[in-house]
């Protein structure tokens, strides 16, 4: 809903409802200035023009820029993308410890070194389908928030998502790599 204002114009009578623009018109017509009496629709209170402060800029000649316009909602991907980008992190944390402890378990309980290296590159590669995800999304998400920016915000989070993903795919990369050479020097 927009915001509307009562004037008391120089006759002394009140003038409107008006929105915030067309009082701005009347500023720069003169037909409004900084002592004139004001007041929201919604309220009873009467206040000179000049203690409202999204007129302060049209009463210096300035546009008006209205202070109350709602942020953009947040795309949906952008925000898939950041919560499966830090996810990811996470997981990857976890793995680089929980991968050698499961390594010993398996290879304890089975006797066999072999499966317990294919076993940790197993989980291993699984962690590469979050960060794949948010690294998607995350892209799908800026592109989506590039066509209709008006429409959609979130462009911070899609950009987090991506930094996360990239990071992510990088790390799971790496530990992957490094399993699968242990696997190989298993194997001789």
């Amino acid at each position: 809903m927009t915001l509307t204002y009562e004037i008391i114009g120089g006759d002394n009578r009140a003038h409107g409802p008006v929105t915030g623009e067309e009082l701005c018109e009347w500023i720069r017509q003169g037909r409004a200035g900084r002592n004139t009496m004001i007041r929201p629709s919604n309220t009873d209170t009467w206040r000179p023009l000049s203690t409202f402060p999204e007129f302060s800029g049209p009463l210096r000649g300035l546009p008006w820029i209205p202070l109350y316009q709602p942020a953009p909602k947040a795309h949906k991907l952008a925000v898939t993308s950041m919560v499966l980008g830090i996810s990811s992190l996470v997981l990857i944390a976890a793995a680089i410890f929980l991968v050698p402890v499961g390594m010993i378990v398996v290879a304890a309980t089975a006797g066999r070194p072999q499966l317990a290296v294919f076993a940790a590159m197993v989980m291993v590669g699984l962690l590469i389908l979050p960060s794949a995800a948010s690294v998607i999304t995350g892209h799908a998400g800026l592109r989506a928030i590039k066509a209709g920016p008006a429409e959609y915000g979130g462009g911070g989070m899609a950009v987090a998502g991506l930094v996360t993903g990239y990071l992510s795919l990088a790390a799971s990369g790496i530990l992957f790599v490094l399993v699968a050479w242990g696997w190989l020097e298993t194997i001789d």
